[in-house]
Protein backbone atom coordinates (compact mmCIF):
# COMPACT_ATOMS: atom_id res chain seq x y z
CA UNK A 1 0.00 0.00 0.00
CA UNK A 2 1.46 3.60 -0.85
CA UNK A 3 1.91 6.14 1.79
CA UNK A 4 -0.76 7.79 -0.35
CA UNK A 5 -3.43 5.60 0.14
CA UNK A 6 -2.26 4.88 4.45
CA UNK A 7 -2.77 9.11 4.43
CA UNK A 8 -6.15 9.18 3.07
CA UNK A 9 -7.48 5.71 4.56
CA UNK A 10 -6.56 7.70 7.71
CA UNK A 11 -8.39 11.14 6.35
CA UNK A 12 -11.46 9.05 5.65
CA UNK A 13 -11.51 7.60 9.08
CA UNK A 14 -10.92 10.67 10.47
CA UNK A 15 -13.74 12.44 8.89
CA UNK A 16 -16.23 9.46 9.75
CA UNK A 17 -14.63 8.36 13.31
CA UNK A 18 -16.95 8.76 16.46
CA UNK A 19 -19.38 6.64 14.88
CA UNK A 20 -19.28 3.76 17.26
CA UNK A 21 -18.64 5.74 20.29
CA UNK A 22 -20.19 6.25 23.44
CA UNK A 23 -19.39 8.83 25.66
CA UNK A 24 -17.24 12.27 25.47
CA UNK A 25 -14.10 10.49 26.98
CA UNK A 26 -14.03 7.94 24.27
CA UNK A 27 -14.86 10.32 21.55
CA UNK A 28 -12.24 13.04 22.26
CA UNK A 29 -9.42 10.09 22.70
CA UNK A 30 -10.26 8.47 19.58
CA UNK A 31 -10.66 11.93 17.77
CA UNK A 32 -7.26 12.97 18.51
CA UNK A 33 -5.57 9.33 18.43
CA UNK A 34 -7.29 10.17 14.44
CA UNK A 35 -5.85 13.31 13.82
CA UNK A 36 -2.34 12.46 15.29
CA UNK A 37 -2.34 9.41 12.81
CA UNK A 38 -3.23 11.63 9.32
CA UNK A 39 -0.50 13.87 10.59
CA UNK A 40 2.12 11.37 10.40
CA UNK A 41 1.04 9.78 7.14
CA UNK A 42 0.57 13.45 5.74
CA UNK A 43 4.17 14.32 6.21
CA UNK A 44 4.42 9.80 4.47
CA UNK A 45 2.07 11.58 1.78
CA UNK A 46 4.57 14.77 1.16
CA UNK A 47 7.71 12.12 0.92
CA UNK A 48 5.48 9.82 -1.68
CA UNK A 49 4.55 13.19 -3.84
CA UNK A 50 8.53 14.38 -4.36
CA UNK A 51 9.04 10.31 -5.28
CA UNK A 52 6.16 10.65 -7.67
CA UNK A 53 7.47 13.48 -9.20
CA UNK A 54 10.58 12.26 -9.71
CA UNK A 55 9.55 9.28 -11.40
CA UNK A 56 7.89 11.69 -13.90
CA UNK A 57 10.29 13.98 -14.52
CA UNK A 58 12.60 10.92 -15.54
CA UNK A 59 9.73 9.19 -17.71
CA UNK A 60 10.18 12.34 -19.54
CA UNK A 61 13.91 12.76 -19.79
CA UNK A 62 14.93 9.02 -20.29
CA UNK A 63 18.71 9.89 -20.92
CA UNK A 64 18.83 11.31 -17.67
CA UNK A 65 20.59 9.31 -14.49
CA UNK A 66 18.97 8.56 -11.34
CA UNK A 67 18.43 11.82 -9.41
CA UNK A 68 18.97 12.77 -5.42
CA UNK A 69 15.70 14.61 -4.10
CA UNK A 70 17.49 17.63 -4.19
CA UNK A 71 17.90 17.48 -7.72
CA UNK A 72 14.00 17.50 -8.45
CA UNK A 73 13.53 21.31 -7.69
CA UNK A 74 16.38 21.92 -10.53
CA UNK A 75 14.19 19.60 -13.13
CA UNK A 76 10.80 21.13 -12.14
CA UNK A 77 11.59 23.24 -15.33
CA UNK A 78 12.56 20.59 -17.80
CA UNK A 79 8.98 19.37 -17.62
CA UNK A 80 6.49 19.56 -20.42
CA UNK A 81 3.75 21.11 -20.17
CA UNK A 82 0.54 18.18 -20.19
CA UNK A 83 -2.78 19.49 -22.00
CA UNK A 84 -6.10 17.63 -21.05
CA UNK A 85 -9.34 18.50 -23.05
CA UNK A 86 -13.18 18.15 -22.23
CA UNK A 87 -14.98 18.61 -25.65
CA UNK A 88 -17.52 21.75 -25.32
CA UNK A 89 -16.61 22.64 -21.90
CA UNK A 90 -12.87 23.40 -22.81
CA UNK A 91 -9.05 22.14 -21.75
CA UNK A 92 -6.93 22.46 -18.67
CA UNK A 93 -3.01 22.92 -19.01
CA UNK A 94 -0.36 21.27 -16.32
CA UNK A 95 2.84 23.02 -15.87
CA UNK A 96 5.82 23.65 -13.51
CA UNK A 97 3.65 26.02 -11.91
CA UNK A 98 1.24 23.56 -10.47
CA UNK A 99 4.01 21.43 -8.78
CA UNK A 100 5.39 21.97 -5.01
CA UNK A 101 7.54 19.26 -3.55
CA UNK A 102 6.28 20.26 -0.12
CA UNK A 103 2.79 21.72 -1.02
CA UNK A 104 1.53 20.36 -4.19
CA UNK A 105 3.48 16.92 -4.49
CA UNK A 106 1.40 15.45 -6.67
CA UNK A 107 -0.79 16.68 -9.61
CA UNK A 108 -2.37 13.37 -11.17
CA UNK A 109 -4.24 13.86 -14.48
CA UNK A 110 -8.28 14.20 -13.57
CA UNK A 111 -10.75 11.54 -14.05
CA UNK A 112 -13.38 11.60 -17.03
CA UNK A 113 -16.69 13.57 -17.33
CA UNK A 114 -18.45 10.54 -17.01
CA UNK A 115 -16.59 9.44 -13.93
CA UNK A 116 -16.66 12.71 -12.25
CA UNK A 117 -20.55 12.87 -13.30
CA UNK A 118 -20.85 16.67 -12.26
CA UNK A 119 -24.67 17.45 -12.20
CA UNK A 120 -26.69 21.28 -11.51
CA UNK A 121 -29.72 20.88 -9.71
CA UNK A 122 -32.33 23.92 -9.49
CA UNK A 123 -33.99 25.16 -6.81
CA UNK A 124 -36.90 27.77 -6.46
CA UNK A 125 -39.12 29.50 -4.49
CA UNK A 126 -41.92 28.04 -6.95
CA UNK A 127 -40.63 24.59 -6.80
CA UNK A 128 -38.04 24.64 -3.32
CA UNK A 129 -37.99 21.26 -2.53
CA UNK A 130 -38.36 19.34 -6.28
CA UNK A 131 -34.72 18.46 -7.85
CA UNK A 132 -34.51 19.78 -11.10
CA UNK A 133 -31.63 18.32 -13.32
CA UNK A 134 -30.28 21.34 -15.76
CA UNK A 135 -28.29 20.69 -18.83
CA UNK A 136 -26.16 22.66 -20.42
CA UNK A 137 -26.37 21.03 -23.30
CA UNK A 138 -30.07 20.47 -23.45
CA UNK A 139 -31.42 24.36 -23.52
CA UNK A 140 -35.39 22.80 -23.36
CA UNK A 141 -34.48 21.66 -19.41
CA UNK A 142 -33.01 25.08 -18.58
CA UNK A 143 -36.09 26.93 -20.66
CA UNK A 144 -38.67 24.73 -19.23
CA UNK A 145 -37.54 24.79 -15.87
CA UNK A 146 -38.53 27.50 -13.31
CA UNK A 147 -35.23 29.18 -13.50
CA UNK A 148 -35.16 32.65 -13.81
CA UNK A 149 -32.71 34.63 -15.86
CA UNK A 150 -33.88 37.53 -14.23
CA UNK A 151 -33.37 36.72 -10.85
CA UNK A 152 -29.65 35.98 -8.53
CA UNK A 153 -28.17 33.09 -9.09
CA UNK A 154 -26.61 30.87 -6.77
CA UNK A 155 -24.03 27.91 -7.26
CA UNK A 156 -23.31 25.61 -4.05
CA UNK A 157 -20.00 23.56 -4.71
CA UNK A 158 -19.24 20.80 -2.14
CA UNK A 159 -15.86 19.46 -1.45
CA UNK A 160 -13.74 15.99 -1.06
CA UNK A 161 -16.09 13.13 0.09
CA UNK A 162 -19.34 15.15 0.16
CA UNK A 163 -21.78 14.95 -2.33
CA UNK A 164 -24.61 17.63 -3.61
CA UNK A 165 -26.61 15.11 -0.99
CA UNK A 166 -25.51 16.40 2.08
CA UNK A 167 -27.24 18.25 4.54
CA UNK A 168 -25.93 20.94 4.98
CA UNK A 169 -26.41 21.56 1.24
CA UNK A 170 -29.78 21.10 1.55
CA UNK A 171 -30.29 23.43 5.01
CA UNK A 172 -28.10 26.43 2.79
CA UNK A 173 -30.61 26.04 -0.50
CA UNK A 174 -33.67 26.07 1.96
CA UNK A 175 -32.13 29.42 4.09
CA UNK A 176 -31.15 31.19 1.01
CA UNK A 177 -34.79 30.78 -0.78
CA UNK A 178 -36.14 32.10 2.80
CA UNK A 179 -33.93 35.07 2.19
CA UNK A 180 -34.21 36.18 -1.24
CA UNK A 181 -35.67 35.07 -4.62
CA UNK A 182 -33.05 33.71 -6.21
CA UNK A 183 -32.18 30.45 -8.76
CA UNK A 184 -30.45 27.88 -6.13
CA UNK A 185 -28.33 25.27 -8.49
CA UNK A 186 -26.49 22.47 -6.56
CA UNK A 187 -23.59 21.46 -7.98
CA UNK A 188 -22.80 17.61 -7.42
CA UNK A 189 -19.63 15.91 -8.30
CA UNK A 190 -19.66 13.19 -5.87
CA UNK A 191 -18.55 11.09 -8.77
CA UNK A 192 -15.11 13.01 -8.54
CA UNK A 193 -14.80 14.03 -4.66
CA UNK A 194 -14.16 10.67 -3.47
CA UNK A 195 -10.57 9.32 -2.22
CA UNK A 196 -7.83 9.56 -3.12
CA UNK A 197 -7.39 13.45 -2.35
CA UNK A 198 -4.80 13.96 -4.36
CA UNK A 199 -7.39 12.61 -7.33
CA UNK A 200 -10.60 14.64 -6.51
CA UNK A 201 -7.74 17.86 -5.96
CA UNK A 202 -7.10 17.20 -9.68
CA UNK A 203 -11.02 16.65 -10.42
CA UNK A 204 -11.85 20.34 -9.19
CA UNK A 205 -10.49 21.51 -12.40
CA UNK A 206 -12.68 19.87 -14.73
CA UNK A 207 -15.40 20.66 -12.30
CA UNK A 208 -14.90 24.16 -13.05
CA UNK A 209 -14.79 24.05 -16.90
CA UNK A 210 -18.20 22.29 -15.81
CA UNK A 211 -19.95 25.63 -14.08
CA UNK A 212 -18.15 27.91 -16.65
CA UNK A 213 -19.95 26.30 -19.59
CA UNK A 214 -23.11 25.85 -17.69
CA UNK A 215 -22.99 29.85 -16.98
CA UNK A 216 -21.39 30.83 -20.09
CA UNK A 217 -24.34 28.56 -21.60
CA UNK A 218 -26.97 30.95 -19.54
CA UNK A 219 -25.47 33.97 -20.09
CA UNK A 220 -25.54 33.32 -24.03
CA UNK A 221 -28.89 32.03 -24.73
CA UNK A 222 -30.86 33.12 -21.61
CA UNK A 223 -29.26 36.76 -21.25
CA UNK A 224 -28.29 36.57 -17.73
CA UNK A 225 -26.50 38.75 -16.10
CA UNK A 226 -22.91 36.97 -14.72
CA UNK A 227 -22.70 40.03 -12.45
CA UNK A 228 -25.72 38.91 -10.75
CA UNK A 229 -24.53 34.79 -10.38
CA UNK A 230 -22.77 34.28 -7.27
CA UNK A 231 -20.85 30.72 -6.49
CA UNK A 232 -20.08 29.71 -2.98
CA UNK A 233 -17.70 26.45 -2.26
CA UNK A 234 -16.91 24.62 0.76
CA UNK A 235 -13.06 23.49 0.89
CA UNK A 236 -12.07 21.97 -2.46
CA UNK A 237 -15.38 23.33 -3.46
CA UNK A 238 -13.72 27.05 -2.72
CA UNK A 239 -10.97 26.13 -5.08
CA UNK A 240 -13.25 24.78 -7.79
CA UNK A 241 -15.83 27.79 -8.11
CA UNK A 242 -12.06 29.87 -8.74
CA UNK A 243 -11.64 27.68 -11.44
CA UNK A 244 -15.22 28.30 -13.05
CA UNK A 245 -14.84 32.31 -12.30
CA UNK A 246 -11.65 33.02 -14.44
CA UNK A 247 -13.53 31.46 -17.28
CA UNK A 248 -16.77 33.49 -16.56
CA UNK A 249 -16.27 37.28 -17.84
CA UNK A 250 -17.83 39.82 -15.37
CA UNK A 251 -18.96 37.26 -12.73
CA UNK A 252 -20.03 38.81 -10.08
CA UNK A 253 -19.03 36.84 -6.79
CA UNK A 254 -17.63 34.03 -5.31
CA UNK A 255 -17.51 33.11 -1.43
CA UNK A 256 -14.88 30.85 -0.38
CA UNK A 257 -15.91 28.75 2.93
CA UNK A 258 -13.16 27.94 4.36
CA UNK A 259 -11.16 27.12 1.50
CA UNK A 260 -9.00 23.71 1.58
CA UNK A 261 -5.19 24.18 2.59
CA UNK A 262 -3.32 20.71 1.18
CA UNK A 263 -2.77 21.36 -1.80
CA UNK A 264 -3.30 25.14 -2.48
CA UNK A 265 -1.65 26.90 0.43
CA UNK A 266 1.67 28.44 -0.56
CA UNK A 267 0.48 27.84 -4.44
CA UNK A 268 0.50 30.69 -7.07
CA UNK A 269 -2.78 32.56 -7.12
CA UNK A 270 -4.10 30.49 -10.77
CA UNK A 271 -3.98 27.22 -8.73
CA UNK A 272 -6.14 28.47 -5.69
CA UNK A 273 -9.04 31.02 -5.54
CA UNK A 274 -7.63 34.73 -5.10
CA UNK A 275 -10.00 37.65 -5.76
CA UNK A 276 -9.00 38.08 -9.38
CA UNK A 277 -11.53 35.13 -10.02
CA UNK A 278 -14.77 37.92 -9.56
CA UNK A 279 -15.69 41.20 -9.34
CA UNK A 280 -16.10 40.20 -5.49
CA UNK A 281 -14.07 37.57 -3.65
CA UNK A 282 -14.92 36.65 0.16
CA UNK A 283 -13.68 34.07 2.34
CA UNK A 284 -14.41 32.87 5.47
CA UNK A 285 -11.81 31.37 7.41
CA UNK A 286 -13.32 28.93 10.59
CA UNK A 287 -10.07 26.07 10.61
CA UNK A 288 -6.68 27.25 10.13
CA UNK A 289 -4.20 25.22 11.72
CA UNK A 290 -2.38 23.73 8.90
CA UNK A 291 -2.81 20.14 7.96
CA UNK A 292 0.33 18.93 10.48
CA UNK A 293 -1.56 19.75 13.15
CA UNK A 294 -5.27 18.58 11.77
CA UNK A 295 -6.64 21.78 10.32
CA UNK A 296 -8.42 21.79 6.88
CA UNK A 297 -8.49 25.28 5.98
CA UNK A 298 -6.13 27.86 4.60
CA UNK A 299 -4.30 30.96 6.90
CA UNK A 300 -3.38 32.54 4.30
CA UNK A 301 -5.74 35.13 2.67
CA UNK A 302 -7.51 34.53 -1.05
CA UNK A 303 -10.12 37.27 -1.20
CA UNK A 304 -10.84 40.66 -1.27
CA UNK A 305 -12.42 40.43 2.28
CA UNK A 306 -10.77 37.40 4.70
CA UNK A 307 -13.63 36.80 7.40
CA UNK A 308 -11.95 34.79 10.38
CA UNK A 309 -14.31 34.56 13.25
CA UNK A 310 -13.21 33.70 16.16
CA UNK A 311 -9.78 34.12 14.79
CA UNK A 312 -10.11 31.59 12.14
CA UNK A 313 -9.40 28.69 14.64
CA UNK A 314 -10.72 26.55 17.54
CA UNK A 315 -14.21 27.30 17.26
CA UNK A 316 -16.27 27.70 20.09
CA UNK A 317 -18.34 24.42 20.59
CA UNK A 318 -16.09 22.16 18.25
CA UNK A 319 -14.07 20.29 20.97
CA UNK A 320 -14.99 16.89 21.13
CA UNK A 321 -16.68 16.93 24.63
CA UNK A 322 -18.51 20.00 23.69
CA UNK A 323 -20.25 17.93 20.49
CA UNK A 324 -23.79 16.50 21.86
CA UNK A 325 -23.80 12.68 21.69
CA UNK A 326 -27.47 13.20 19.93
CA UNK A 327 -25.36 14.50 17.09
CA UNK A 328 -24.13 10.86 16.84
CA UNK A 329 -26.55 8.91 17.46
CA UNK A 330 -29.28 10.14 15.37
CA UNK A 331 -26.50 10.20 12.18
CA UNK A 332 -23.57 8.51 12.64
CA UNK A 333 -22.04 9.81 9.27
CA UNK A 334 -22.80 12.90 10.30
CA UNK A 335 -21.82 12.67 13.79
CA UNK A 336 -18.65 11.80 12.60
CA UNK A 337 -17.92 14.48 10.40
CA UNK A 338 -18.87 16.77 13.18
CA UNK A 339 -16.72 15.53 15.55
CA UNK A 340 -13.57 15.07 13.26
CA UNK A 341 -13.73 17.92 10.71
CA UNK A 342 -16.24 20.53 13.22
CA UNK A 343 -14.25 23.41 12.69
CA UNK A 344 -13.77 23.19 8.88
CA UNK A 345 -17.63 22.61 8.97
CA UNK A 346 -18.70 25.78 10.58
CA UNK A 347 -18.29 28.79 8.03
CA UNK A 348 -21.37 27.26 6.83
CA UNK A 349 -23.30 27.12 9.93
CA UNK A 350 -21.99 30.98 10.40
CA UNK A 351 -23.46 31.90 6.77
CA UNK A 352 -26.51 29.75 7.47
CA UNK A 353 -26.62 31.61 10.39
CA UNK A 354 -26.35 35.21 9.05
CA UNK A 355 -29.50 34.43 6.38
CA UNK A 356 -31.58 34.55 9.24
CA UNK A 357 -33.49 38.33 9.81
CA UNK A 358 -32.04 40.47 12.38
CA UNK A 359 -28.75 38.15 12.84
CA UNK A 360 -26.20 40.93 11.61
CA UNK A 361 -22.56 40.00 11.78
CA UNK A 362 -19.95 42.47 11.21
CA UNK A 363 -16.62 41.87 10.77
CA UNK A 364 -13.91 44.39 12.03
CA UNK A 365 -10.07 44.92 10.57
CA UNK A 366 -8.06 44.17 12.64
CA UNK A 367 -4.09 43.10 12.64
CA UNK A 368 -4.68 40.23 15.01
CA UNK A 369 -7.09 38.37 17.21
CA UNK A 370 -5.94 39.80 20.75
CA UNK A 371 -5.89 43.45 19.39
CA UNK A 372 -9.11 42.81 18.34
CA UNK A 373 -10.35 41.74 21.60
CA UNK A 374 -8.00 44.21 23.43
CA UNK A 375 -10.36 46.73 21.59
CA UNK A 376 -8.53 48.17 19.58
CA UNK A 377 -10.38 48.23 16.19
CA UNK A 378 -14.24 48.74 16.57
CA UNK A 379 -14.57 51.81 14.28
CA UNK A 380 -15.10 50.83 10.36
CA UNK A 381 -14.06 54.47 9.43
CA UNK A 382 -15.56 57.38 7.93
CA UNK A 383 -15.43 55.85 4.40
CA UNK A 384 -16.59 52.04 6.12
CA UNK A 385 -13.31 50.43 4.82
CA UNK A 386 -12.25 49.33 8.13
CA UNK A 387 -15.49 46.84 8.66
CA UNK A 388 -17.80 44.83 6.86
CA UNK A 389 -20.84 42.92 7.04
CA UNK A 390 -20.59 39.37 6.96
CA UNK A 391 -22.53 36.77 4.87
CA UNK A 392 -24.56 37.99 1.82
CA UNK A 393 -24.30 41.47 2.40
CA UNK A 394 -20.05 41.29 2.42
CA UNK A 395 -21.22 42.67 -1.34
CA UNK A 396 -21.79 45.94 0.33
CA UNK A 397 -18.21 46.74 1.14
CA UNK A 398 -17.64 50.11 -0.41
CA UNK A 399 -14.74 49.31 -2.48
CA UNK A 400 -13.13 46.50 -4.88
CA UNK A 401 -9.37 47.96 -4.82
CA UNK A 402 -8.61 46.37 -1.59
CA UNK A 403 -7.43 42.63 -1.25
CA UNK A 404 -6.78 40.22 1.85
CA UNK A 405 -8.90 42.54 4.13
CA UNK A 406 -8.69 40.73 7.60
CA UNK A 407 -11.73 40.95 9.20
CA UNK A 408 -12.47 39.55 13.00
CA UNK A 409 -16.04 38.73 15.30
CA UNK A 410 -17.00 36.14 17.56
CA UNK A 411 -19.34 33.85 17.83
CA UNK A 412 -21.09 31.56 20.11
CA UNK A 413 -21.12 27.52 20.24
CA UNK A 414 -23.65 26.68 18.81
CA UNK A 415 -27.43 28.28 17.30
CA UNK A 416 -27.86 31.00 17.05
CA UNK A 417 -24.38 32.05 16.37
CA UNK A 418 -24.71 35.51 16.48
CA UNK A 419 -23.38 37.31 19.76
CA UNK A 420 -23.22 41.10 20.26
CA UNK A 421 -20.08 42.88 20.84
CA UNK A 422 -19.70 46.08 22.90
CA UNK A 423 -16.80 48.51 22.00
CA UNK A 424 -16.01 50.31 25.59
CA UNK A 425 -14.28 53.16 26.40
CA UNK A 426 -13.33 54.23 29.44
CA UNK A 427 -12.42 58.08 30.13
CA UNK A 428 -10.30 59.01 33.38
CA UNK A 429 -10.02 62.25 34.60
CA UNK A 430 -6.65 63.18 36.11
CA UNK A 431 -7.24 65.12 39.39
CA UNK A 432 -4.70 66.12 41.62
CA UNK A 433 -4.51 63.58 44.12
CA UNK A 434 -4.60 60.98 41.83
CA UNK A 435 -1.61 58.53 40.75
CA UNK A 436 -0.23 59.12 36.95
CA UNK A 437 -1.35 55.06 36.84
CA UNK A 438 -3.24 52.17 39.23
CA UNK A 439 -3.99 48.46 38.72
CA UNK A 440 -7.08 46.74 38.98
CA UNK A 441 -9.88 44.68 37.70
CA UNK A 442 -12.90 46.39 36.36
CA UNK A 443 -16.33 44.80 35.95
CA UNK A 444 -19.49 46.52 34.64
CA UNK A 445 -23.52 45.81 34.23
CA UNK A 446 -25.41 47.29 31.37
CA UNK A 447 -28.66 48.54 31.08
CA UNK A 448 -30.83 49.02 28.34
CA UNK A 449 -34.27 48.76 26.35
CA UNK A 450 -34.04 45.29 25.72
CA UNK A 451 -32.71 44.05 28.93
CA UNK A 452 -29.15 43.89 30.94
CA UNK A 453 -26.18 42.36 31.44
CA UNK A 454 -25.13 42.29 35.33
CA UNK A 455 -21.53 42.34 36.11
CA UNK A 456 -19.40 41.44 33.74
CA UNK A 457 -15.76 41.30 33.56
CA UNK A 458 -13.93 44.15 31.26
CA UNK A 459 -10.77 44.53 32.60
CA UNK A 460 -8.89 41.45 34.51
CA UNK A 461 -5.40 40.22 35.11
CA UNK A 462 -4.51 43.38 36.65
CA UNK A 463 -4.85 46.01 34.20
CA UNK A 464 -3.13 49.46 33.57
CA UNK A 465 -5.13 52.26 33.91
CA UNK A 466 -4.08 55.63 33.12
CA UNK A 467 -5.12 58.56 34.08
CA UNK A 468 -6.29 61.46 31.98
CA UNK A 469 -6.18 58.90 28.92
CA UNK A 470 -9.08 56.49 27.69
CA UNK A 471 -8.78 53.00 28.16
CA UNK A 472 -10.44 50.68 25.32
CA UNK A 473 -11.77 47.07 26.07
CA UNK A 474 -14.09 44.87 24.06
CA UNK A 475 -17.22 42.13 25.20
CA UNK A 476 -18.70 39.99 23.78
CA UNK A 477 -22.23 38.52 24.91
CA UNK A 478 -25.02 36.45 22.87
CA UNK A 479 -27.37 39.18 24.69
CA UNK A 480 -28.66 42.15 22.63
CA UNK A 481 -29.63 44.56 25.52
CA UNK A 482 -30.79 47.23 23.36
CA UNK A 483 -30.30 51.27 23.96
CA UNK A 484 -28.50 52.33 26.90
CA UNK A 485 -29.58 53.53 29.84
CA UNK A 486 -27.45 53.30 32.33
CA UNK A 487 -23.75 52.13 32.85
CA UNK A 488 -22.54 50.84 36.11
CA UNK A 489 -18.57 50.29 37.14
CA UNK A 490 -16.64 48.19 39.75
CA UNK A 491 -13.09 48.81 40.70
CA UNK A 492 -11.14 46.51 42.78
CA UNK A 493 -7.40 47.77 43.14
CA UNK A 494 -4.55 45.64 42.60
CA UNK A 495 -2.47 45.99 45.63
CA UNK A 496 -0.02 42.84 45.64
CA UNK A 497 3.51 43.10 45.34
CA UNK A 498 3.49 42.97 41.76
CA UNK A 499 2.15 46.36 41.36
CA UNK A 500 4.83 48.82 41.27
CA UNK A 501 3.35 51.01 43.62
CA UNK A 502 1.49 48.45 45.97
CA UNK A 503 -0.41 49.30 49.23
CA UNK A 504 1.24 52.75 49.91
CA UNK A 505 -0.21 54.62 46.99
CA UNK A 506 -3.95 56.19 46.35
CA UNK A 507 -6.15 52.82 45.08
CA UNK A 508 -8.89 55.40 43.98
CA UNK A 509 -9.67 55.49 40.17
CA UNK A 510 -11.11 58.65 38.56
CA UNK A 511 -13.76 57.96 35.89
CA UNK A 512 -15.26 60.90 33.80
CA UNK A 513 -17.19 58.73 31.11
CA UNK A 514 -18.54 55.27 29.91
CA UNK A 515 -18.60 55.14 25.87
CA UNK A 516 -20.38 51.62 24.82
CA UNK A 517 -20.51 51.21 20.78
CA UNK A 518 -22.49 48.38 19.91
CA UNK A 519 -20.59 46.96 16.56
CA UNK A 520 -23.24 44.66 15.33
CA UNK A 521 -24.41 47.82 13.68
CA UNK A 522 -23.52 48.01 10.00
CA UNK A 523 -21.85 50.89 8.51
CA UNK A 524 -20.37 53.53 10.55
CA UNK A 525 -23.12 55.83 10.52
CA UNK A 526 -25.26 53.36 12.03
CA UNK A 527 -22.47 52.25 14.79
CA UNK A 528 -22.33 55.85 15.86
CA UNK A 529 -25.76 55.87 15.78
CA UNK A 530 -25.72 52.76 18.39
CA UNK A 531 -23.19 54.49 20.56
CA UNK A 532 -23.73 55.78 24.15
CA UNK A 533 -22.04 57.87 26.07
CA UNK A 534 -22.68 57.38 30.11
CA UNK A 535 -21.43 59.86 32.43
CA UNK A 536 -21.07 60.49 35.77
CA UNK A 537 -24.30 62.31 37.83
CA UNK A 538 -23.42 65.60 39.78
CA UNK A 539 -19.68 66.17 39.09
CA UNK A 540 -17.29 66.55 36.50
CA UNK A 541 -16.34 62.56 37.79
CA UNK A 542 -16.65 59.43 39.80
CA UNK A 543 -14.11 59.22 42.51
CA UNK A 544 -14.00 55.56 43.00
CA UNK A 545 -12.12 53.81 45.57
CA UNK A 546 -11.05 50.21 45.79
CA UNK A 547 -14.17 47.57 46.07
CA UNK A 548 -16.84 50.13 45.05
CA UNK A 549 -19.37 50.10 41.71
CA UNK A 550 -20.74 53.89 40.46
CA UNK A 551 -23.27 54.92 38.49
CA UNK A 552 -22.83 56.52 34.89
CA UNK A 553 -25.95 57.93 32.79
CA UNK A 554 -26.21 59.43 29.31
CA UNK A 555 -28.39 62.12 30.82
CA UNK A 556 -25.74 63.17 32.70
CA UNK A 557 -23.14 63.84 29.74
CA UNK A 558 -23.45 67.93 28.92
Amino acid sequence: MTTASVWIISFVFLVFTGSALTGPLARESCVNESKNRVSRDFRALIKHGRDYHKDLVQKQEPSTAVLQTADVQQLDSKMEPITYCYGEIGCIVIDDSWYDPVHRPINQEPLPREKINTRFILHTRQRPTQDTMLYANDLDSIRYSTFDPSKPTQFLVHGFIDDGTVRWMKRLTENLLAHGDYNVIIVNWGGGSLPMYSQATANTRVVGLEIAYMVNTMITHFGVDPGMVHLLGHSLGAHTVSYAGERIEGLGRITGLDPAEPYFAEMPSHVRLDPTDAKFVDAIHTDTRTILLLGYGMLEPVGHLDFYPNGGRDQPGCDPVDIALDAITEDMITGGRELAACNHLRCIEFFIDSLVPGNTFVGYECPDNDAFHRGECTSCGADNLNCAKFGMDAALYPTRDRNYVHLLFDTDKDVPYIKYHYGIKVNLAYPSQAEAFVYGTMRMSLYGTLGQLIDVTVADKSHKFVHGTDSFFLFVDSFNVGNIQRVELYWKYDGTLFNPCGLFCNDHIYVRSVEISELNNYPESSRLEHTYKSCAVGADYADMKDKTWAEFYPTACV
